[in-house]
């Protein structure tokens, strides 16, 4: 993965954990998997963000207990980011295109109608937390 902060390589370091490294060699990110869904962690393997994977959702917040988290929900076609029962923001997916727009942001191909997609919509969340959080959404088929 490369950004505007240079590329980050990740590896799996055991079946339940994935670091990235920068080019230097230095783990910046730690993934730890769980049943249902993944903590994303800093260099010091600290907690940033959690995520839930449910079955036509996720759940992401940057606590343990979920509090204050944003949904995101693909209905009817539709992905939604939503906080607190409240609609954030919404994007239209469809069969017939392989690329989006994200709110004049990102332009995105090969995610179909994946969740990961709603991830861009999160503006709390860093550049690289949304790439990495993506692929492994993607990697774990949602």
């Amino acid at each position: 993965m490369r950004d505007a902060d240079g590329q980050l390589i990740g590896v799996a370091k055991r079946s339940d954990k994935r670091k990235y490294y920068d080019p230097s060699n230095t783990m910046v990110y730690a993934v730890k998997l769980d049943d249902d869904g993944f903590k994303l962690r800093d260099g010091n393997e600290q907690m940033i963000w959690k995520v839930k994977l449910y079955e036509d959702k996720l759940k992401i917040a940057n606590n343990e207990e979920m509090n204050r988290g944003y949904e995101v929900k693909l209905r009817d076609g539709k992905l939604k980011l939503e906080r607190n029962e409240t609609e954030l923001k919404s994007l239209r997916l469809s069969a017939e295109t392989d690329w989006y727009a994200v709110e004049d942001h990102y332009k995105i191909q090969g995610f179909g109608q994946s969740l990961a997609v709603g991830i861009l919509l999160i503006d709390e969340l860093k550049e690289r937390e949304k790439f990495i959080i993506m692929a492994e959404l993607v990697k774990q088929g949602r």
